[in-house]
């Protein structure tokens, strides 16, 4: 038995499983087929992509199984077949005698619902590829025209080949019956002609929620238009209710082994500087006396003091008295730097004045790194080590690994006096991180300037990293003093804005709130990206927030009718092919046959790619930790899949030094092999391998973050 691995249908031959699939589970967002053919472990979302496959890779197997394939298709028992009930071994419901049944709801289980596939097909086209709802009504109106037509040309061709053959007219009366009623496909699309009619049928059989409208605006995370407000406190208030209710009561899950009480609050805010300072209560002018939401530092002591732990934090205590002296006298208020009180103080666990942490998508990718940058190729320009010019021409030129491609960075302006690096968070710090190797054998060495860079590189390299212990966080605020003292040294002509002074207070921050790069808003801003396309591309602006709400909630449907919303250990492959033993080097052989035995052949393939991560060849990863302080690196030669588990077969690296000045470490390529569960990896993400600048025949990797190695 052939069985379905997305329900309980199953049957006897594979076509008509797959055939099953095609019908019912095709659009399905999270649908996966796999080749499992002599070891073939490819995945298609198409089942067309994976009969092409068959056909063109396991010849044999496809004569066996798919010869007949688009006759089957065509045959009038095909479709009936699907609506069976096949299974022998356990699919059906047993009567009191133990002998099997079938029920209605049993059988209607495998009927293919033609208006459940035609409307999920409509709401992708919607929702996904965000086509009007004009354009989709169209869609379903020249669909239904032309089943029609070509319902009634076939009618015509069969009803005058049977008054050729002479037979008798009854029986063409009742055949032209027959064919007069409409088809399943006309049905559903009949059905779903109109918006209000797919509206209706996506909120009864797709999970759709609806958004809750209050009078000052539409709760979605929380959809704003703010100038209809009076502030934050009228916005947020039933959001606040909600949570206290959870501080005070919980909510109740009931388990296996009994009731349980769970309680929650909110943790951390998180916001850029403009936005955290607007619903926290502080001033929103950076220009004012005491401009930090976490210390109470002056202006101008900002330009001096450098040490993190010389400064005096806002605490819940004396955020109280300032707030009750800011009521007494407004002109307190710049004082302070606080203008009121935050709603979000009600709740009983949370403060503003401790809850509040720094964002470094906005404090250092768009706004320290692009300083500094701007600092360094300016006087690099002006020294005469490259022009503006050459800079551009070795961005254009740079060949970037795949992984780093995406966020490759842009050219600079070509004039100094308008210099002025600004780029996506994604793009500098991408650029940041490539930098030395595209000038640094232009730069002399020991440079101070170039040092004060190399500074900026450290701080980055322990604040993105994902996993700190305490000497990490140790490490890092030495680090961070350290670049402000060699930017002020070198730099002293700049003022130290706000965002400078923001990472003094990132280890105290990490060590509250955990490494800080979990906390950044860049992931809220690429959620945000399906909105504004969504506004660009509506018409009707009247009570925007409402239209947005309810076409994220349709969005959201065509995730909730996956049968596994929740698993994301599905494999993806790329230019698989079955890899002959016989013909891999014999170290690869030794390392495979622990895993695949005798096994003849096994499944690799260019890339794979799991739990959202891709790996290719030629990448490498982090393998272990080498004798000293070094990481070991390993090159991923192939991407194997044994026994449905993703699997790369490297050569290790050994790490022969850190190169400071262009900020990359060594590496050498050995003959060592090793064969590695990508699950079991100690950093989940690879990194590609880049040519040294300088040294012949020697291979770097740039590091994006420390590595944490038990």
């Amino acid at each position: 038995m052939n069985s379905c691995t997305k329900c309980q249908y199953s049957a006897r031959k594979l076509s008509e499983l797959v055939l099953h699939y095609r019908f019912n589970h095709q659009q399905e967002h999270d649908f996966q087929i796999s080749c499992q053919v002599h070891n073939c472990a490819k995945t298609f979302k198409l089942t067309e992509s994976y009969l092409k496959h068959v056909k063109r890779k396991h010849k044999d197997f496809h004569e066996e199984h798919f010869s007949r394939w688009k006759q089957f298709c065509r045959e009038p028992d095909t479709l009936s077949s699907l609506h069976e009930f096949q299974n022998d071994h356990g699919n059906h419901f047993m009567d009191h005698d133990g002998d099997p049944v079938e029920t209605a709801q049993n059988q209607a289980e495998n009927v293919i619902n033609f208006k459940r596939k035609m409307a999920l097909f409509l709401l992708k086209l919607r929702e996904c590829n965000k086509l009007p709802s004009n354009a989709v009504l169209n869609v379903v109106k020249e669909m239904t025209e032309t089943l029609c037509y070509h319902h009634a040309e076939v009618s015509d061709s069969i009803l005058k080949h049977l008054g050729e053959k002479g037979i008798d007219k009854d029986l063409i009366d009742s055949v032209k019956d027959v064919f007069n009623c409409q088809i399943q496909t006309e049905v559903a699309c009949n059905e779903l002609n109109t918006e209000y009619k797919l509206n209706k049928y996506i909120r009864e059989h797709f999970g759709f929620v609806s958004p809750v409208q209050y009078t000052t605006y539409l709760i979605i995370g929380l959809l704003v238009r703010m100038e209809n407000t009076k502030g934050f406190s009228a916005v947020i208030d039933p959001l606040l209710q909600d949570l206290k209710l959870l501080e005070e009561e919980g909510i109740t899950i009931m388990k296996s082994d009994g009731e349980h009480r769970l309680y929650g609050t909110v943790t951390a805010v998180i916001a850029d500087n403009l936005g955290a300072h607007a619903i926290g209560g502080f001033l929103e002018s950076f220009n004012c006396l005491r401009n930090c939401r976490h210390c109470f530092v002056t202006k101008q002591d900002m330009q001096t003091m450098f040490s993190c732990n010389d400064f005096t934090l806002r605490s819940i205590a004396m955020h109280q008295a300032q707030l009750a002296n800011v009521a007494q006298d407004s002109t307190m208020s710049s004082v302070y730097g606080i203008k009121n009180d935050s709603p979000l103080n009600s709740l009983k666990y949370f403060h503003v004045a401790e809850g509040m942490p720094s964002d470094l998508a906005h404090d250092l990718f768009e706004g320290v790194v692009c300083e500094v940058m701007t600092n360094t190729i300016g006087y690099c320009v002006r020294e005469k080590f490259f022009t503006l010019e050459e800079l551009n021409n070795i961005i254009t030129k740079f060949e970037f690994c795949t992984i780093d491609k995406a966020n490759k960075p842009t050219t600079v302006s070509n004039q100094l006096r308008n210099l002025k690096v600004k780029q996506t968070a994604a793009q500098i710090w991408c650029f940041t991180r490539f930098l030395p190797l595209m000038v640094g054998d232009k730069i002399p060495y020991n440079n101070p300037k170039w040092k004060t860079f190399l500074s900026l590189r450290d701080l980055l390299f322990y604040v993105c990293a994902p996993v700190l212990d305490r000497g990490h966080i140790m490490v890092m605020q030495d680090i961070i003093e350290e670049f402000h003292e060699y930017y002020r040294e070198n730099f002293p002509e700049e003022t130290v804005k706000p965002k400078f002074h923001y990472t003094l207070h990132y280890p105290k921050q990490t060590l509250e709130f955990g490494p800080l790069i979990h906390l950044q808003t860049i992931r809220f801003e690429g959620k945000h990206s399906y909105f504004k396309e969504l506004v660009y591309r509506t018409k009707n602006k009247k009570n925007i927030c409402k239209s947005l709400a309810e076409r994220h909630q349709y969005y959201q449907c065509i995730f909730n009718v996956a049968s596994n919303f929740f698993d994301s250990g599905q494999i993806e492959t790329t230019d698989g092919s079955l890899l002959t033993m016989c013909l891999l080097r014999t170290e690869f052989r030794q390392a495979l046959q622990v895993h695949v035995g005798d096994a003849l052949d096994v499944f690799g393939s260019k890339s794979i790619d799991f739990m959202g991560i891709t790996y290719r060849n030629g990448e490498c990863i982090v393998s272990a930790q080498q004798d000293g302080h070094f990481i070991q690196f390993s090159n991923v030669k192939h991407c194997l899949v044994i026994a449905g588990a993703p699997y790369l077969l490297c050569t290790k690296m050994s790490t022969i030094d850190f190169d400071r000045h262009f900020y990359a470490i060594i590496v050498e390529d050995s003959t060592k092999c090793e064969i590695i569960k990508i699950s079991d990896l100690i950093e989940p993400h690879p990194f590609g391998v880049y040519s040294h600048p300088t040294i012949n025949n020697s291979s770097v990797v740039i590091m994006k973050h420390m590595v944490h190695v038990p």
